[in-house]
Order: structure tokens, then C-alpha cells, then sequence
């Protein structure tokens, strides 16, 4: 088991549970080294960033118009 595995999650669950992404409005997930939120939809849309960085435990999901 790699020690990436074992890391504890930067955000709660209760927070994970609520977040979508401000673009498509679907589920986001943590990514398999824990240091991003990556949007679950399979949307078309270009400017989707897809994936959303987490800094000091805060989800950054800004996006640009």
C-alpha cells in the first residue's frame, strides 16, 4: 500500500457530500493523491476546468468567465 493511500483527507466528508462544480453542477470527487476535487461529469463544455486544486484545506472552485 503506497503512504498516498493512507493520507488523511484535506476536507470533511460532510463538505465533500455537498460540493458540485460551479460549472456543470455535478458531484466532485478527491482525487486518488487527495490534493484536488475533480468534477465526476462528462460535460462538453471547454471552460470546465475539471479539477480543483485544495489549498490549507479550503476547495479553490473558482472559474473563469
Amino acid at each position: 500500500m503506497s503512504q498516498d493511500s493512507t493520507k488523511e483527507s484535506p476536507i470533511s466528508e460532510d463538505l465533500l457530500a455537498i460540493l458540485v462544480c460551479p460549472r456543470s453542477k455535478k458531484k466532485v470527487a478527491l482525487s486518488e493523491d487527495k490534493t484536488k476535487l475533480v468534477c465526476t461529469d462528462k460535460c462538453d463544455d471547454p471552460k470546465c476546468p475539471r479539477e480543483y486544486r485544495i489549498e490549507n484545506g479550503i476547495p479553490v472552485m473558482l472559474i473563469e468567465d
